[in-house]
C-alpha cells in the first residue's frame, strides 16, 4: 500500500506542476471567445446604425419629393390667381396658395431636421466603423497570438506530464478515479498532513486515522474535504 501511496503523491506532484498550464489552456479560449462576442456585438451595432441611416435617407428622399410637389402646387396656385376672372376666384387661389405655403414650410423644417440627423448619424457611423476596424484588427492579432501560445502550452504540458501515465498504473483504478474527481472539483486531490491537520482544509485528522496514515497501511481520505492524505516520511 505504501508504494501505491507514493505513486499517488507523485501523480499529484506532476498534476500540480501542470496546473498553471492547464488553467492558462482553459483561460485563453474563454478570453478569445469573449472578445469574439464583443466583436460580433459591435458588428451588430454598426449594422443597426447603417439601417437607421438608410431609413433616414429614404424618409428624406420622400420629403424632398413632397417639397418639389409643394413648389409645383404653389406655381399652379399663383397661375390660378393670375388668371382669376373675379374676386371670388382670386380669394380661392390665395387661400390655396397660403395652405400650400404652410405645408411647404412644415416640410422644409422637417427636411432640415432630417438632414441634420443624417449628418450626425453618418459622422457617428464613420467613427464607429473606424473603432470597429481597429478593435477587429486587435482581436485578429490576439487570436493569432493565442493560437501560438496554446501550441506552446501543449508542448510544455506534455513535457511536464511525461511519465505520469506510467506512475499512475501503480495506483488502484478506483482511487485514481476518485482522486481525479476531487482534483477537478477542489483544485487538488491530495493533501499532506501537517501538525495533525489536513494541509488543504486545515481540519484536524481523526486520531486513529492519523496512525494509519503514519504507518502507510492504507490510503485515507480527509473526512471533511475528501482529499487523500499522506505524511511526508511515508511519501518519501
Amino acid at each position: 500500500m505504501i508504494e501505491e501511496l507514493r505513486a499517488l503523491v507523485r501523480v499529484a506532484e506532476i498534476d500540480d506542476s501542470a496546473k498553471n498550464l492547464d488553467d492558462e489552456l482553459k483561460a485563453i479560449p474563454v478570453g478569445i471567445e469573449e472578445t469574439r462576442q464583443n466583436v460580433q456585438k459591435l458588428e451588430t451595432l454598426l449594422a443597426n446604425e447603417r439601417n437607421q441611416l438608410s431609413e433616414a435617407e429614404a424618409l428624406k428622399k420622400a420629403q424632398d419629393s413632397q417639397v418639389t410637389d409643394s413648389n409645383d402646387r404653389i406655381a399652379k396656385a399663383k397661375s390660378k390667381g393670375a388668371k382669376a376672372s373675379n374676386a371670388k376666384e382670386a380669394e380661392a387661389a390665395d387661400r390655396e396658395l397660403d395652405a400650400v405655403r404652410r405645408g411647404l414650410k412644415d416640410r422644409e423644417d422637417e427636411q432640415k431636421r432630417l438632414a441634420d440627423a443624417i449628418e450626425k448619424v453618418r459622422g457617428s457611423l464613420e467613427n464607429h466603423h473606424k473603432e470597429f476596424e481597429e478593435f477587429r484588427s486587435m482581436f485578429l492579432e490576439e487570436e493569432k497570438a493565442a493560437k501560438v501560445r496554446l501550441a506552446e502550452l501543449e508542448v510544455e504540458r506534455a513535457k511536464v506530464l511525461e511519465g505520469r501515465d506510467e506512475i499512475a498504473k501503480a495506483v488502484p483504478t478506483d482511487i485514481l478515479r476518485r482522486y481525479d474527481r476531487i482534483r477537478e472539483k477542489r483544485g487538488s486531490g491530495i493533501a499532506e498532513v501537517v501538525a495533525g491537520n489536513c494541509g488543504a482544509c486545515r481540519v484536524q485528522v481523526l486520531p486513529q486515522q492519523a496512525i494509519v496514515i503514519q504507518r502507510g497501511e492504507s490510503i485515507e481520505q480527509c473526512h471533511h474535504c475528501q482529499r487523500f492524505l499522506y505524511v511526508r516520511p511515508a511519501a518519501d
